[in-house]
């Protein structure tokens, strides 16, 4: 009842019939992917009254630059914003009295976490957390949660974006996020984890990390893009620094604690007895990753996503010593090889194997091989090891 007059897109979409159907269709939870509708109909309804004041970045922002095939549910909203938090307050409010005004449940409340409470250094932002009339999340605490990141000027920092489409939804708006190459800078940064990253303890957050970066470099794989990405990278590291109020840190330094962390989670399962996926990964993967790509997303493939990313980051440390491209076709190369391998007899392939096996073993007698099942990653990380990158 009223729900045409206040949602920007066809409630239809929001039906449990659709959101059960299309969750088939994508092989990912209901729960999820309803939330993700609600993400990108909210970023809309406050983009439609905030404009470019209100930027996207983060994992929404990630997946409207992925083809449909590669995108995953996100679970909340990350905006970068040049308004103070009365204009934020004012929006939700409004939007709480066209929700009520129509018979549809819309709360909100600001949330202040204590560690942000009791720290100096605090990021200059706002969280809000909206309760929404979700169909398939009653019954359990489910919030969606916005970070308003506060900034003095966001222009520099505005796409626009148009005829997207997400998971569920194609847009019936013009999303303005983020520019690729600042977000993709941003999300590497996360990766700094004794720095300016995430906390360790938050595993889940690095692998929704990775998944974005690994997709976000395979759609943009060119050489002038990789220079853009690298040339800029102090900029983002300056900035990074000035929204968490601690002290410039150089980007050598940052780098370096981006390959470090990169390195142990390409690494960690070669040393343990009996790996196992980390709840938290497989409760994310189970959830919000479509079941075309969930079907082949075990350790060695994480690995594999992991080593691409550090590649890259050498590229870029190295791009900043020299001004040369160097390692950059490393990924090239390793492609190459795997697409011959595989063109292999099974015979041949073992060989190869084998080969991959003695390097690996060469390099760290302490690594248990029988560990890695697939030979793409004994591939990858031994071309890492004759290249003296690990």
């Amino acid at each position: 009842m009223g729900k045409k007059n206040i949602f920007l897109h066809d409630s239809f979409y929001f039906s449990k019939h659709t959101i059960r159907s299309e969750s088939n269709y994508y092989g990912v939870k209901k729960e999820s992917l309803e939330v993700n509708k609600w993400i990108y109909e909210i970023i809309g309804q406050l983009q439609e009254m905030l404009s470019s004041n209100v930027v996207i970045k983060g994992g929404a922002a990630s997946q409207l630059y992925l083809p449909i095939e590669f995108q995953r549910c996100t679970a909340d909203i990350d905006f970068a914003c040049i308004i103070d938090k009365e204009d934020i307050v004012n929006s939700l409010e409004y939007l709480k009295y066209k929700f009520t005004k129509c018979n549809c449940f819309f709360d909100y409340k600001e949330y202040i976490p204590k560690h942000v409470k009791d720290s100096f250094h605090s990021i200059e932002m706002s969280t809000f957390l909206l309760d929404l009339p979700f169909i398939f999340n009653k019954g359990r605490k489910k919030d969606l949660k916005i970070d308003f990141v506060y900034h003095s000027n966001s222009q520099d920092i505005s796409c626009f974006m148009n005829k997207c489409n997400v998971l569920g939804l194609t847009l019936d708006y013009t999303p303005i996020c983020v520019p690729k190459n600042i977000l993709i800078a941003e999300k590497l940064l996360t990766f700094a984890s004794n720095s300016i990253g995430l906390e360790k303890h938050r595993i889940d957050g690095y692998y929704k990390n990775t998944y974005d970066v690994y997709n976000l470099l395979n759609v943009e794989t060119s050489a002038d893009f990789f220079v853009d990405i690298a040339e800029n990278l102090s900029k983002v590291v300056d900035k990074e620094c000035k929204t968490k109020r601690i002290s410039t840190l150089s980007t050598q330094i940052i780098l370096d604690d981006i390959s470090d962390t990169l390195f142990n989670f390409f690494t960690w399962d070669l040393f343990v007895k009996d790996p196992y996926c980390h709840v938290k990964v497989k409760k994310f993967i189970d959830s919000n990753i479509q079941q075309h790509i969930r079907t082949y997303m075990d350790i060695d493939t994480w690995a594999i996503m992991f080593m691409y990313i550090y590649t890259y980051i050498s590229s870029i440390k190295a791009y900043i010593k020299t001004k040369q491209i160097l390692y950059f076709d490393l990924i090239n190369d390793y492609i190459d090889e795997i697409t011959f391998i595989e063109s292999l007899s099974k015979g041949e392939r073992e060989l190869y194997r084998k080969k991959f096996i003695m390097k690996i073993s060469e390099w760290n007698s302490k690594v248990i091989v029988k560990n890695i099942m697939n030979i793409n990653r004994m591939c990858f990380l031994t071309m890492l090891i004759e290249k003296n990158l690990i």
